[in-house]
């Protein structure tokens, strides 16, 4: 008997007081109409949302925090359409506009471009959590501080590197769910293969606490193509060995792609 998964995947909100807002902004509003409509059809089993719930420029936008309360505002607004759907089924990752660049410091932005660093290095400092993983980490405390004002505690369930895996039972499929950070090293200009994202560490720790499920989902908000060369191509494919979908934000465009030599997932969108 087939089995159905249903899930809403939105992303790059790009929140600005002084411009938008859950209730008054054009677009927003367009697409609380068209969820309204959607969801006489279709009702989500699971929200995906992959970064840049902020702006981040205070100039036009205001201060983070402010920026933060109207991303928190969106996403209780998006759960009221759904009053059957609990918040642990409500899963987001942090994007580059979440980043508070106050906090990015030239040093820190000189060590992340150091031409010494590279992979197994930066899975050793996500391990170990040590005092240049801290000092990373602190551009994200506004990020974290939303999750906890949404009580998401699901999704702050390491709250010193913000990464978090869940399991859930959907219609009798387990779906695994694997949230990455690809944000924290995020701070820079011209950011396109300049990024980290400590893949060896994060891929292989979430993998291992859901593989077991029917069906596994990776989220981070940066694709491939993203992070620096030394870790790009070793992290897709780790990722593509791990995980049977891979949802993300960030180039505001979409697409889904079945790869023919992927049986294993191939057989498994047929049959659930």
């Amino acid at each position: 008997m087939a089995r159905t998964v249903t899930w809403l995947h939105l992303s790059d909100l790009h929140a600005c007081p002084k411009k938008n807002g859950w209730d008054s902004d054009t677009i927003i509003e367009s697409l609380k109409n068209d969820l309204d409509k959607l969801k006489e059809r279709y009702q989500p089993d699971l929200i995906f949302f992959t970064g840049d719930a902020a702006h981040g420029d205070r100039a036009e936008c205001g201060a983070l925090d402010e920026q933060n309360e109207v991303a928190a505002l969106f996403f209780l607004g998006l759960l009221d359409l759904y009053p059957d759907l609990s918040a642990d089924r409500f899963f987001l990752v942090p994007g580059n506009h979440d980043v508070d660049r106050d906090e990015v410091g030239d040093p820190m932005r000189e060590w992340l471009e150091n031409s010494k660093r590279d992979a197994g290095g930066i899975a050793e400092m996500l391990a170990q959590k040590d005092r240049n993983w801290r000092e990373c980490m602190k551009r994200l405390h506004g990020y974290q501080k939303m999750l906890e004002s949404l009580d998401l505690d699901h999704l702050n369930q390491d709250p010193d590197r913000l990464c978090y895996h869940q399991t859930v039972s959907i219609h009798g499929v387990v779906v695994g769910i694997a949230g990455l950070n690809s944000a924290w090293s995020c701070g820079r200009k011209e950011e396109k293969g300049k990024l980290w994202l400590g893949g060896e560490w994060q891929i292989k720790t979430l993998h291992n606490k859901v593989k077991s499920s029917d069906l596994t989902i990776a989220l981070t908000h940066h694709p491939f193509g993203w992070f620096t060369p030394s870790e790009e191509k070793a992290s897709k494919k780790r990722l593509q060995t791990s995980f049977d979908l891979h949802l993300h934000g960030h180039e505001h465009q979409g697409w889904f792609n079945v790869q023919e030599e992927d049986r294993r997932w191939n057989q498994k969108t047929h049959v659930l």
